[in-house]
């Protein structure tokens, strides 16, 4: 989910791993769909925060198609 105003609304991700947070699995999207979605929404400087910490491989093959995303 993200924040849309004062509510939240389900988010579109179509990526997803599940990260450990003191014992308790917990499904995220990938970090590199969520960088891209900042920038279609103009939050250029959340993503360039983020971008150190993207993975490279998981980056391209969102930009180049080769894996579906729901941001772009």
């Amino acid at each position: 989910h993200r924040r849309a105003g004062d509510r939240w609304v389900p988010a579109q991700a179509l990526t997803e791993t599940t990260l450990d947070l003191e014992g308790v699995p917990v499904r995220v999207s990938w970090l590199e769909e969520a960088v891209l979605s900042y920038v279609r929404r103009g939050r250029l400087k959340r993503a360039a925060l983020c971008l150190a910490h993207c993975d490279q491989g998981r980056m391209l093959a969102l930009l180049r198609g080769e894996q579906a995303v729901g941001v772009l």
